[in-house]
């Protein structure tokens, strides 16, 4: 008995430490295409919380710049949830991973990774974290998901621009 409780309570607290906290995602309405989220940045949006949530605010181009670090641990898309918000701020739930058959707008394609500073604007390597994913119609796939590169990649140099313009990246 001792041991099956020691052993539940190891795979506890093992798994609330690979695994990211909930999270919260409100897309303005009508929102369709990629979400980039960026992290690490000094002046980037402090990410809210609501009760152990934490928020993200997706600006209506679909990307959001975040003051938090990225955390390196498995996303657990399961604790996450995806609003249109309107402009009276009443929130629409917005279905996720759902069967790629569906016509229905939902998010899908979601990736992580990090992205190096292009050469041509920073003089020393820098680094950021990313998060993005799809707002859009699965049979809509293959257009979106090379938006969605173009968007991460869009956003990566926007950042490093912008802290060029400030001082040298980190």
């Amino acid at each position: 008995m001792r041991a099956g409780l020691l052993l539940w309570s190891s795979l506890q607290i093992f798994s609330c430490q690979t695994k990211t906290p909930p999270a919260i995602h409100l897309i303005p309405a009508g929102y369709v295409g990629p979400v980039v989220i960026l992290y690490d940045d000094e002046v980037g949006e402090p990410l809210a919380l609501e009760g152990n949530a934490r928020v993200f605010r997706i600006g209506n181009d679909g990307t959001l710049v975040a003051k938090a670090k990225i955390d390196g641990r498995v996303r657990d898309l399961g604790a996450f949830s995806w609003f249109f918000v309107d402009r009276n701020g009443k929130r629409h739930p917005i279905p996720a991973l759902r069967d790629n058959a569906t016509d229905d707008i939902q998010i899908f394609e979601f990736e992580s990774g990090g992205s190096g500073c292009p050469p041509r604007i920073c003089t020393t390597p820098a680094q950021v974290g990313w998060d993005a994913y799809l707002v859009g119609k699965p049979k809509d796939r293959s257009e979106l998901l090379d938006r969605l590169r173009v968007a991460v990649n869009a956003a990566v140099e926007r950042h490093f621009a912008k802290k060029m313009q400030g001082g040298q990246a980190k």
